[in-house]
């Protein structure tokens, strides 16, 4: 509803007329105020001059509202009631604009206006989105840069005056009130919005996901067409769209764009292993700046999920591949990390750590440290601790000897100390092991005592 009047009633309360654009509202429902974002309580109801115990769509009524943050001077004309889930403001929309035929001179860009909407009026720019201004009798797409928030749907009527506000130079409707900052006048948005002028909001967003090759935004959908979610829900379901994501960050596809963005992960993955051959996969940030698409990182990740359900990306911890990829280990940086396990492997002493290692054999900690981590994606060896790092085939040396000193145990649990003695290692080295048995899962500790609780072997086989 607009409220166009304000007023306090003694002995009941806070008044606000308006007209009802859509909906219906009832006495003791909640609704939420645009001037604050306040939530308010309906305590009474006037439509069309009686009381009413509801008003509904093109009703003039008077509603009797109470809630905290909410009195005369937090209610100005030009404020909506609305429900929650349309609570949205705005500060750009973008418009379709005719300019009056009487006008003598046409209308350029960056022209500073004064806007009408519904009860409210405030100072806007105009943005020409198309050459650098609009003739007088023609439309055009153009967008509003507001100088304060305000609310408006799809399909809004507005009327333009000049600076001074005193005399009428154009009207129009609103088109999209979710308008980017950037990129406003590129020929993809020019042909979104294009695609945004259609009256049915079910052959609009047919259009809009045919189009976008990122998907359509929901939430903003919704709130531009004043859609709840029971009558959007059903619309997703009519044109058999996929949703993907979470709310507030929900977007729909159509079939054919979902299985292009697939498609082009894919090819990106492919380009990612020809550019950076000695890793062993890209992060979702990597992916998504090859991609070079506007679209969040949640979407990315459903996408990725997707081709690896469908085997045609293999996954490792946060990173991803094409089952296909091998890692490039140069021939210098293969004998650096034989020469590395061939230390760690000693079984007369304490495994060394990351520094101790380079020492030994005389290089760089950083190049030591580089290799290793080559070596991890490998799966030849696995970190336990910060700079400390095991051959895999030692690894699960040890973590049969504690499966062998559980069985061992009347109770099926053995102490650090008792570890420490089976291994014969230093105290810090066995903790760090068994700290990690702990985190993978293949030990459980409980009252200074652990427990196996799986075969070596269903904890140890890394993927590469």
């Amino acid at each position: 509803m607009a409220i166009d009047r304000v007023f306090t009633l003694k002995g009941i309360g806070l008044i606000v007329t308006g007209m009802v654009f859509s909906g219906l509202v009832r006495p003791l429902e909640s609704l939420t105020l645009s001037s604050n974002g306040s939530s308010v309580r309906i305590r009474g109801i006037r439509a069309n001059g009686e009381p009413s115990d509801g008003a509904k769509s093109g009703d003039r009524c008077a509603l009797n509202i109470t809630g905290r943050r909410v009195d005369e001077h937090s209610v100005r004309r030009g404020s909506w009631l609305m429900h929650a889930d349309l609570y949205n403001p705005t500060t750009r929309i973008d418009v379709d604009l005719e300019v009056l035929s009487n006008e003598t001179r046409p209308l350029k860009h960056w022209t500073p206006t004064h806007l009408h909407v519904g009860t409210d009026h405030l100072p806007a720019r105009l943005a020409v989105l198309s050459g650098s201004s609009i003739a007088p009798g023609t439309r055009s797409l153009a967008q509003l840069v507001l100088s304060r928030e305000t609310f408006v749907c799809y399909g809004d009527k507005f009327v333009l005056r000049d600076q001074s506000a005193r005399r009428t130079i154009a009207g129009g409707r609103v088109i999209d009130p979710f308008s980017p900052k950037r990129g406003r006048a590129r020929p993809s948005r020019i042909a979104n919005l294009m695609a945004m002028c259609g009256e049915n909001p079910k052959e609009i967003l047919r259009e809009m996901t045919n189009l976008s090759k990122v998907g359509v935004q929901l939430r903003p959908f919704a709130v531009s067409h004043n859609m709840l979610a029971p009558k959007i829900n059903s619309l997703i379901t009519s044109l058999q769209l996929r949703r993907v994501g979470n709310v507030p960050n929900e977007r729909v596809f159509c079939s054919k764009r979902w299985k292009e963005l697939l498609d082009s992960v894919e090819e990106v993955m492919g380009r990612f292993h020809k550019l950076r051959p000695s890793l062993a996969g890209a992060n979702v940030t990597d992916i998504n700046k090859l991609l070079a698409l506007d679209v969040d990182t949640a979407t990315i990740e459903l996408a990725l999920a997707q081709l690896v359900k469908e085997r045609r990306l293999d996954a490792y911890a946060k990173t991803y591949h094409l089952p296909s990829h091998s890692i490039d280990v140069s021939e210098k940086d293969r004998r650096l990390l034989a020469c590395a396990i061939a230390v760690l492997s000693k079984k007369s002493s304490t495994p060394p750590s990351l520094h101790q290692v380079a020492n030994y054999i005389g290089v760089e900690v950083s190049s030591l440290k580089r290799v290793f981590k080559i070596a991890v994606r490998l799966g030849d060896v696995i970190v336990i601790e910060k700079n400390r790092y095991l051959p895999k085939s030692e690894l699960k040396r040890l973590a049969i000897v504690a499966e062998k000193l559980a069985a061992r145990a009347s109770d099926g649990k053995f102490t650090s100390a008792e570890y420490r003695d089976e291994v014969n290692l230093g105290r810090n080295f066995v903790i760090a092991v068994l700290e990690y048995f702990d985190r993978k899962g293949f030990t459980l500790q409980k009252n200074g005592r652990r427990s196996v609780r799986c075969s070596p072997d269903s904890v140890f086989t890394v993927k590469r």
